[in-house]
């Protein structure tokens, strides 16, 4: 069990990290259930699957704002030139 939430762990933290990335004003509240600590390592390995998922989801979405502002800039730019 030990590994199983350790990795959790580190999970829930990198997927913490990447929200700041997108919001700098996001409030990211850190919170491990007494009940997690009491889970099964199965359990454990599910919620640590989720977070998983969250930061796939959360990188993606990183990229896709990224390139959204890509986009805006060279937008921004061909105005200016046509003005």
């Amino acid at each position: 069990m030990g590994a199983a939430f350790l990795l959790n762990i580190q999970l829930r933290i990198l997927h913490i990290q990447l929200m700041n990335k997108i919001s700098k004003t996001a409030i990211v509240v850190f919170m491990t259930p007494a009940a997690l600590l009491l889970a099964s390592p199965v359990a454990t390995l599910v919620s640590a699957f989720r977070t998983l998922i969250g930061i796939l989801v959360t990188g993606l979405f990183c990229r896709a704002k990224r390139q959204l502002t890509l986009i805006q800039i060279a937008f921004r730019k061909e105005l200016a030139r046509l003005h």
